[in-house]
């Protein structure tokens, strides 16, 4: 299943938050990260709409980014193997 997750992170927190998803007991495939998203690119990307001149006065959270993640989540169960079925109970000798 597809998915778009946005929000709001402390970049030093960003790396923590993709193993996370990684390791989870649900499988999520993150294949794309953007922070800050349409802002512009190359280095004054993360530069504009930061200041007092933007009309938004300065942040008070200096480290957050604005993240836009977009991936796959694995929401099927996996097929069971012989292994995984109940064996079946053992046969008593007549007597």
């Amino acid at each position: 299943m597809p998915f778009v997750l946005k929000g709001t992170v402390d970049q030093r927190k960003l790396d923590a938050l993709l193993v996370s998803l990684t390791a989870s007991d649900v499988p999520v495939d993150v294949r794309e990260v953007r922070i800050n998203p349409g802002v512009g690119s190359g280095a004054a990307a993360g530069l504009s709409g930061l200041g007092p001149e933007s009309g938004e006065g300065v942040r008070s959270r200096p480290y957050d980014v604005f993240v836009e993640l977009r991936g796959t989540v694995a929401l099927a169960t996996p097929p069971q193997t012989p292994t995984d079925a109940a064996a079946p109970a053992p046969v008593e000798d007549a007597p």
